[in-house]
């Protein structure tokens, strides 16, 4: 009955070898996961960041072209026409 004993011991600590090495690599594989996707979170925001600033950037020289297109450059001469006559 001993022996018998030890072989069903013996089975189940086999199984439970292989249990706790499946949970191993489960948790290994959640734990790269997670920091690939704490990674691709970031270069997500990155790139939203860029691509805001550089929205930003084109908005600011759009209107700053549109700015200098309704400028009337001729009006501080005629000014100072006006305050010479």
């Amino acid at each position: 009955m001993r022996p018998e004993l030890e072989a069903v011991l013996e089975a189940y600590r086999q199984d439970a070898a292989l249990e706790e090495q499946l949970i191993q690599e489960i948790l290994t594989v959640l734990a790269v996961t997670g920091a690939a996707r704490k990674r691709t979170v970031q270069e997500l925001s990155q790139i939203v960041s860029r691509h805001t600033m550089k929205a930003a950037e084109e908005r600011d020289y759009r209107q700053s072209s549109e700015d200098l297109a309704r400028f009337d450059f001729h009006q501080p001469l005629r000014q100072m026409a006006a305050i010479a006559w």
